[in-house]
């Protein structure tokens, strides 16, 4: 319910509509009042090649990311320490490139970057 309440009032700030009663308290912090989230992304060793300049995004802010494939291995995104997928093969003028789609929720999030399998 606390949940239900958390995205009436996001969506209520969307519409600027004014909020009183409405508790955006996130983990003991505020956020921010753009009402965009921190987007985190760990890859130690730079695989994804366009990663984004920004670090905050508005929720449900569609996030494309993109690595050179990885001869006999996986390049796994993790989010907030949880599995998520695994890479999208894409066919481009130049050959084959690695595709990571992700949605940015409405609270912080932490991409992780993982290689997996191989030899």
């Amino acid at each position: 319910m606390k949940n239900i309440k958390k995205i009436l009032c996001f969506l209520l700030f969307l519409l600027m509509i004014p909020l009183t009663g409405c508790d955006f308290s996130n983990g003991g912090g505020k956020i921010p009042p753009t009402g965009q989230f921190k987007l985190t992304i760990i890859d130690e060793h730079g695989y994804i090649y366009d990663k984004p300049e920004q670090q905050y995004f508005t929720p449900f802010t569609e996030i494309k990311l993109h690595s050179y494939p990885i001869m006999d291995a996986d390049l796994v995104m993790y989010i907030d320490g949880e599995f998520y997928s695994k890479q999208t093969s894409i066919e481009t003028d130049k050959g084959y490139i690695w595709e990571y789609t992700f949605k940015m929720p409405i609270n912080e999030a932490t991409l992780e970057f993982k290689v997996e399998g191989g030899i």
